[in-house]
């Protein structure tokens, strides 16, 4: 089975926010649903403050606790291609997926009352184009293949964001490199 998934280096991260705005404007998201969020954390302690950016958003887990926690099995993971697919006719908004996220990747939408998720730009992908948000990326940290092909071009890597570890449980098809955070002056 070809994996696909993402690459992240939060390294090289700006926190300029174009892939949040690349996803939204690509999917017609409305008002407060984010597929894709950058988030900037502040690591250490005063004096020695350091600050980091990460572009979440779902990672397409192998072990998905959102495709578990679903009643109706709106959610499921698909075999051919591991990613976790929603069926928005049998989702009835209960937002058990949501909880379940480690992520914080299913998002609801009030509009609606139902949940929605990255679809990877399937669309795209389907044209053999990269997601909104990877071809948006001017510094290129953000990248999306087959999850064998970028664990051998980015081998330090690791499966997991930096300090969100405990989320490994549910195998997200994601490599992040190892942090080295940006000192605040």
């Amino acid at each position: 089975m070809k994996r696909l998934g993402f690459y992240f280096n939060a390294n090289n991260c700006i926190g300029c926010k174009s892939c949040e705005s690349a996803c939204t404007e690509w999917n017609g998201l409305e008002m407060a649903v984010n597929w894709r969020q950058v988030v900037t954390e502040t690591l250490g302690k005063y004096p020695d403050l350091r600050q980091s950016n990460f572009s979440m958003a779902c990672n397409n887990c192998q072990d998905a606790p959102c495709v578990k926690a679903c009643p109706t099995e709106a959610l499921r993971v698909d075999r051919d291609n591991g990613l976790v697919q929603l069926s928005k006719d049998k989702c009835i908004g209960c937002r058990y997926c949501e909880w379940a996220c480690p992520y914080g990747a299913i998002q609801y939408s009030a509009k609606l009352k139902k949940v929605s998720k990255c679809t990877l730009c399937s669309d795209r992908i389907a044209d053999n184009l990269a997601p909104a948000c990877v071809t948006s990326c001017p510094t290129e940290c953000l990248q999306f293949g087959d999850m064998d092909a970028l664990g051998r071009a980015h081998p330090e890597a690791k499966p997991d964001y930096p300090g969100l570890e405990e989320s490994a449980y549910a195998n997200p098809n994601l490599l992040c490199e190892p942090l080295r955070p940006k000192k605040i002056d």
